[in-house]
């Protein structure tokens, strides 16, 4: 194995022994996630955090944890309604979206336990488990305190780039929403509003409770008016827009934030460790992440530790496909329609032409739902070759005894 200590040309990183990022970057089958549930699973009085890509990947993974083990899920996966299918809650969803899921819990009198609404008690009590499983973008939450885990665990890499930014009109025109007659109210309102102008994200924390409240209050005045006026809902995420305060204090709303920075800022702020297991890690895109996140926070200087293998792999062929275009892993039966005749040319050509051993890597979503059909069995094989998916702890060296692998999706 190989360690590398890596720095921006510019940073000087020696004087800080603390905060660690370790970065590993082996190749899939090295035993990356393994060695996270291994680890998990000997300290089961220190509590772990577990970041995750998917509610499939946390749920795969949970299996695997000998210890009593929490998985928080946002209101897709958490509400019971939702996933019933229920009309009601479903209509509700489509027209407000996550904008608000507390506001289709009010509307929807719900009567008895709620796990979805239960969990955001656990967060803000820390009543919760010693090992922690979430997905990616819960995050943004700010009750998410690093200081409240001993490790931190991100797994699978970190793909999505999707934190929603908005300009400083776009909040502005929200809050004109807001038909507040109350005195202390509107007071409110003009300081959230010079917080926005002046990027006061401190300010703004202070008035956090206050301020949801009142667009609470108001979203639920007009979804009891009756008459389908949506248009009047004030679409404010208010841990939204405290992030987008902090990562803009030195201009405009309008960088495009990255999910990478939040991790960082969690870490400036708790100067906590974290694991980064990632086979795909590019080192060139992190460190421009790294950079653009130092300008904002220059304070920030971790060191960072990026574990490799030696192993070059010299003899063996890597195929991967569909590397030029986004993947959605719930799309991947249409995208096996669409290349199912390349797919099988390459298995033809590398195993039966040149009597190659071939395996795939692709999702466990595609293996479970494409059974006998144009290929794939119900012993987990395309055309005749084995097929793992990602994430799935097949072992240490798992691809060794195979002279190409297919990578079906996007690692």
């Amino acid at each position: 194995m190989i360690v590398s200590k890596f720095r921006n040309n510019n940073d000087d990183y020696n004087d800080c022994s603390e905060p660690v990022l370790e970065i590993h970057s082996e190749q899939p089958g090295y035993g990356k996630t393994q060695s996270m549930v291994d680890y998990i699973n000997s300290n089961p009085h220190e509590r772990h955090l577990v970041l995750g890509p998917s509610h499939d990947f946390l749920n795969e993974l949970k299996e695997r944890i000998g210890i009593r083990t929490k998985i928080f899920r946002g209101f897709e996966r958490g509400c019971s309604r939702l996933q019933r299918g229920d009309k009601r809650v479903v209509d509700l969803y489509k027209k407000l979206g996550n904008s608000s899921p507390t506001l289709i819990c009010k509307v929807l009198r719900c009567k008895g336990r709620c796990s979805y609404r239960n969990q955001f008690s656990q967060l803000k009590n820390k009543t919760y488990t010693n090992c922690v499983f979430m997905p990616l973008h819960f995050l943004f939450y700010t009750d998410i305190d690093f200081n409240s885990f001993d490790n931190i665990f991100v797994e699978e890499g970190i793909k999505s780039n999707s934190f929603s930014n908005r300009l400083k009109a776009d909040y502005l025109n929200e809050i004109l929403k807001l038909n507040i007659k109350n005195e202390d109210d509107k007071a409110v309102l003009n300081s959230v509003r010079d917080c926005i102008l002046d990027n006061d994200h401190v300010k703004f924390y202070e008035l956090t409770n206050k301020f949801s409240r009142i667009v609470y209050n108001h979203n639920i005045s007009v979804l009891n008016d009756g008459r389908g006026k949506w248009d009047n809902i004030c679409n404010i995420n208010v841990n939204e827009l405290y992030y987008n305060l902090i990562f803009n204090k030195i201009g405009n709303l309008n960088v495009e934030i990255m999910w990478e920075w939040i991790i960082f800022y969690k870490q400036m702020i708790s100067w906590k460790n974290i694991v980064y297991n990632c086979a795909s890690f590019n080192r060139y895109t992190f460190t421009h992440k790294l950079r653009m996140f130092r300008e904002i926070f220059p304070e920030y200087k971790p060191k960072i530790n990026l574990h490799k293998t030696q192993f070059s792999n010299p003899g063996t062929k890597i195929i991967r496909m569909s590397k030029d275009r986004t993947i959605y892993k719930n799309w991947m039966l249409s995208y096996y329609d669409e290349y199912s005749d390349k797919l099988w040319k390459l298995v033809k050509n590398n195993k039966y032409n040149h009597n190659m051993r071939v395996c795939f890597l692709t999702y466990k979503y595609m293996i479970e739902n494409k059974l006998d059909i144009k290929g794939l069995n119900r012993e987990n094989n395309i055309f005749g070759s084995h097929a793992f998916w990602f994430g799935a702890g097949h072992g240490i060296n798992t691809y060794e005894g195979f002279d190409v692998l297919i990578v079906f999706g996007d690692i």
